[in-house]
């Protein structure tokens, strides 16, 4: 059976999870998305979006600190709820006309290939135990 503890050496560093490492860029792609946005957004899609994908990331390091996989595993889940939120906002954003799908497709894209690799971790997580 695979084990993330014994893998990382007997705690969950989160700086060897590839999850994590594609959070944060996730993040600064939201972050150069939302540049594209009007100022007139800047306090309500704009901060949300940005909000959100700075909790994946950050959920999934605080959730790693915790050192038990279930802790570990409600703040994955945490991070899995913020993703959805960022898929929706990235929806209003194309629909609202502020960004091309060109612009929105390739971070939709990220986002969908972190929410899979987080449900992954949280049911290895739960083998694990």
């Amino acid at each position: 059976m695979y084990s993330v503890r014994s893998h990382l050496g007997g705690v969950h560093d989160h700086t060897k999870l590839r999850v994590w490492s594609e959070a944060c860029d996730l993040t600064v792609s939201v972050y150069r998305l939302t540049e594209l946005l009007p100022d007139s957004e800047r306090f309500e899609l704009t901060r949300q979006m940005r909000r959100a994908a700075v909790s994946i990331a950050s959920n999934i390091s605080e959730g790693a600190s915790k050192g038990s996989n279930p802790e570990f595993r409600r703040f994955l889940r945490i991070a899995a709820g913020s993703s959805a939120e960022l898929a929706t906002q990235l929806h209003l954003v194309h629909r609202l006309g502020y960004a091309s799908e060109a612009d929105v497709r390739p971070v939709d894209g990220a986002v969908q290939t972190v929410r899979r690799m987080l449900r992954r971790l949280i049911a290895t997580l739960a083998l694990d135990e």
